[in-house]
């Protein structure tokens, strides 16, 4: 039985695996005249990051991604690599991912999230420190939490 703060949703493939981040970030045109639009697009908060807890047996057919499957997520707190002036604990900032280019970086994780790819509202929770740039840019990982 999922707990108090767990959500229904529905996730591609590539996302369908316990452990995996995603946001939901809105829906296509072809999402609104979709029978399953309601627990796949409502039950996730635009612009939240959630983690995947459970992945059910049951999948649907999906006008975009040909299958999707039932999945359990809870909203979770994450980290990012920000700017050093933006490193204020309870700053709401508005959150871009770093794009270096580096895909062997140790930080790339933080610094360009692969499931962030739009800008979202943050809440800097804590300072988690410096970063070790392989490119020499002063950065910060904070731990932050999607707002409204």
């Amino acid at each position: 039985m999922p707990g108090e703060s767990t959500i229904i949703t529905l996730l591609p493939p590539s996302l369908a695996r316990r452990g995996a981040l995603f946001v939901n970030e809105g829906e296509s045109p072809e999402c609104r005249r979709c029978k399953l639009r309601k627990v796949c697009m409502e039950n996730a908060k635009p612009g939240r990051v959630y983690r995947v807890s459970r992945v059910r047996k049951m999948s649907h057919d999906c006008p975009i991604y040909g299958k999707v499957h039932v999945v359990e997520a809870e909203e979770v707190e994450f980290e990012v690599a920000v700017e050093p002036r933006l490193a204020v604990v309870g700053a709401i900032i508005t959150y871009r991912p770093y794009r270096c280019g580096s895909k062997l970086c140790p930080n790339r994780m933080v610094c360009s999230p692969d499931y962030i790819r739009k800008p979202i509202k943050v809440k800097i929770l804590e300072d988690k420190g410096w970063i070790r740039c392989q490119q020499n840019v002063r950065l910060k990982r904070v731990l932050v939490k999607a707002v409204d």
